[in-house]
Order: C-alpha cells, then sequence, then structure tokens
C-alpha cells in the first residue's frame, strides 16, 4: 500500500478513536459501519467490532490507562482500514468522505486557529503564512536549479525584474 493510503488509515483511525466516546458516537457508528460494509465486511462485525471499542474506552477510570486504550484502539483500526484499502483502494474516496463528515466542525474565525492543507508536489516560490495577528512566517521553497529556471522562476534571490509582488527586492534579505 502506498504512503498516501498509510496515511488516510491512520488518520482515520485517530480520528474514529475520537468520536467512539463523544456525542457524535450514534453517527459515527453508522458512518464507519456502512464504509467497512462497502468494503466487503459485514454489517454485524463492523458495528460489533465498534462497539467493543467504545466500551473498552468507556470502562478506562484513569488518563495514564486512557491513553494507553486509546494508542491500542487507534493502532487496530489503523489495521482494519488498512486491510480494506489494500482490498479496494477506490474505498479511499469514501474514507476521506467518512473523515469530512466525522470531524468537528471548525471555525475558522478563532483566534489563534490554524487549518494547512498539505498538497503533495513542489512548490517554487515563497510560501506566507500569517495568523491574522500580526505574525508572519516565511519560507523560501525552492527545486533543483534546473527546475526553478525551466519554469522562469529565480531559484533564490532572482533579479528584480523577476520577482512576485511584494516587497522590494534586497540582496541582503535572509528569509
Amino acid at each position: 500500500m502506498d504512503a498516501e493510503l498509510r496515511a488516510l488509515a491512520a488518520t482515520g483511525a485517530a480520528l474514529l478513536v475520537e468520536t467512539l466516546a463523544g456525542e457524535g458516537w450514534a453517527r459515527a457508528r453508522a458512518l464507519t459501519t456502512r464504509f467497512f460494509e462497502r468494503a466487503g465486511h459485514p454489517v454485524e462485525w463492523a458495528g460489533e467490532a465498534l462497539d467493543r471499542s467504545r466500551a473498552d474506552l468507556l470502562a478506562v477510570a484513569d488518563e495514564e490507562e486512557l491513553r494507553l486504550i486509546q494508542a491500542d484502539l487507534a493502532d487496530e483500526w489503523d489495521v482494519r482500514l488498512g486491510r480494506a484499502l489494500r482490498r479496494s483502494p477506490q474505498s479511499a474516496v469514501e474514507l476521506r468522505a467518512l473523515l469530512t463528515e466525522l470531524r468537528p466542525e471548525e471555525d475558522d474565525a478563532a483566534p489563534g486557529s490554524v487549518h494547512n492543507i498539505v498538497n503533495i508536489g513542489t512548490q517554487h516560490g515563497v510560501v506566507i503564512q500569517g495568523d491574522g495577528g500580526g505574525s508572519v512566517v516565511r519560507s523560501r521553497l525552492t527545486g533543483s536549479p534546473g527546475e526553478a529556471a525551466a519554469r522562469g522562476r529565480p531559484q533564490s534571490g532572482g533579479t528584480p525584474g523577476n520577482t512576485p509582488p511584494g516587497p522590494p527586492f534586497d540582496e541582503d534579505d535572509e528569509w
């Protein structure tokens, strides 16, 4: 299984374990059971496995044991989701949709919240991330000199006539 599907299974497992004891449990159970049913598992199997995981989690009394049980359950569900994805790689689309449904609503306007989206690919140029409160993080991402030149972009620094919009070009600027 490729790295993207492995990461998807791990993310799904972690999110599923988070929902086991939460308010959205019934909905998460129904959606997850439907995912496994479409991946070829009997409905009863998925429902019973989810119920056992939930019972294990709810039976824990102390914080340290809770963390251990959560880690164990995340590992178990990672394996189960990974097997479903290996059996049917096209079910990755369904798992992504399931994760979108299970994620709690995010308030993008909340102070201090950060929402990053990572896409696979090569970025050439400057990436600027700010928090809306005046803090800015800048990174210069480049590929090989040949790749940058082929795209007509400077690898680093650039020339005054070939810079992206922004502050004036400064040779001594260290980002």
